[in-house]
């Protein structure tokens, strides 16, 4: 028999949302949070194989990969409940304002429990700002 404990977790509503308003695109859009399947998709989806300075293989998150895919999967129409943008408006979306784009990777990188400063340390030197500005 599960605990009640275990069935009040499983029955929250637990995922988050926020309007934001896009000044320079005279628009308010909803930036949800992800589920913990869509958490890691992302964050393993954004994953690049390197080598170190010693030539060792290592792992880095790839704060454009990470920020593009947060923008899309997380920008939602706060009238319809729908996902604003597809994966094929990547190149499109990234000729936008990056200052725009910017404002939802905060919200978004926030919402799911990370910040542009640990994404940038992940990332050795790239920024957010940098990834909405170009793709």
């Amino acid at each position: 028999m599960a605990s009640k404990l275990r069935a009040k977790i499983l029955a929250a509503k637990d995922i988050k949302s926020e309007t934001v308003h896009i000044e320079e695109w005279d628009a308010t859009v909803e930036v949800r949070g992800l589920t913990g399947a869509q958490l890691v998709a992302i964050l393993d989806a954004s994953k690049v194989k390197d080598v170190d300075g010693d030539g060792q293989p290592t792992e880095r998150t790839d704060t454009n990969a990470l920020t593009q895919a947060m923008i899309l999967a997380t920008t939602y129409d706060p009238e319809t409940g729908q996902l604003v943008f597809e994966p094929t408006d990547a190149d499109g979306l990234y000729q936008k304002s990056g200052n725009a784009l910017n404002k939802i990777a905060k919200v978004a990188l926030r919402m799911n429990g990370m910040n542009e400063e640990k994404a940038i340390e992940k990332n050795s030197g790239a920024t957010v700002t940098g990834a909405g500005a170009s793709a």
